[in-house]
């Protein structure tokens, strides 16, 4: 079996009805707002931390695999401080257009 990211997407459209992400796919889910903030906090509470230390070497790569949208990456490397190359890549031909 051949891997086809559009078909994943294609797929995934048919049987949610459109492509949702973070806070409305968690709500079509039934997953809390309460429980969706504290993930979505509990991520960047991670992450941030190691991207804008990283991101003051000039030297450094930093690659976000599965970034989806890339909203959070891409807003850390619009800081000032952000000095790093930014790699972000998702298999969702829908969340890189």
């Amino acid at each position: 079996m051949k891997w086809n990211a559009d078909n994943i997407d294609t797929s995934y459209c048919e049987t949610v009805g459109e492509f949702l992400e973070g806070e409305e796919l968690a709500a079509r889910q039934g997953i809390p707002d309460f429980i969706e903030e504290y993930r979505v906090s509990r991520v960047k509470g991670h992450i941030a931390p190691v991207i804008i230390d990283a991101a003051s070497n000039p030297d450094a790569r930093i690659l976000d695999a599965g970034c989806g949208h890339g909203w959070y990456p891409l807003s850390l490397a619009a800081g000032p401080a952000f000095n790093a190359d930014l790699v972000c890549v998702d298999i969702s031909p829908h969340n890189i257009k």
